[in-house]
């Protein structure tokens, strides 16, 4: 009788412990699912801070690999581009830039031989920081070199829960990212971390 006793106590030992884990993991599933429902409401923050750099600041996404391979089509055909298996992958961070630059500059007269003749180009030549510009205009079409810079910073950090001035724990995780080119502005945004 003691034996069988035994057996079925240890039994509804491991049957509970099974339903621990299972509670736990469920409830950290709801909290994740809660976070990623609240970013994508939230959607991305477009802001010029004091220098007048263009910033976005997001809530980080946190996808399985399941659901980035449902929802992320053309992400999954750069990473596959890149020769990198997916199960390797730990996060993905996507940032696009617009840069617009008023250029006022001098358009200098080129001299050119050419069959026996002499033909005269328009020729800029401009350059600064973050852009270069130059080429010459031929019969009513420009030839030259466009060429724009641009350096991007992105910052990962915890945002924890706060009552008053208590604050514990992280509540979300966020990405801002900012364009040190003060001519850019960013258009879109996303980050996205892997869970197993």
């Amino acid at each position: 009788m003691n034996k069988y006793l035994i057996g079925i106590i240890i039994a509804l030992l491991i049957f509970s412990s099974f339903a621990v884990k299972s509670c736990k993991d469920e409830k950290a599933e709801k909290i994740v699912y809660k976070s990623n429902q609240a970013g994508l409401l939230e959607g991305v923050k477009y802001y010029r801070n004091k220098d007048s750099l263009s910033v976005a600041d997001v809530q980080v996404l946190t996808l399985k690999k399941k659901e980035l391979e449902d929802n992320r089509a053309g992400l999954l055909k750069i990473i596959d581009g890149l020769n990198i298996k997916l199960k390797r992958v730990q996060s993905t961070s996507t940032t696009e830039t617009e840069a617009k630059y008023k250029i006022k500059t001098v358009v200098k007269d080129s001299l050119v031989y050419r069959d026996g003749k002499t033909i005269t180009l328009k020729c800029i030549d401009y350059s600064n920081e973050w852009l270069i510009l130059n080429g010459c205009i031929q019969e009513g079409v420009f030839k030259g070199l466009i060429e724009s810079r641009d350096k991007i910073t992105q910052v990962v950090y915890g945002v924890p829960h706060h009552f008053w001035f208590i604050k514990w724990g992280v509540k979300s995780i966020r990405q801002t990212v900012i364009s040190q080119n003060p001519n850019s502005t960013i258009t879109f945004q996303e980050y996205i971390e892997l869970s197993k």
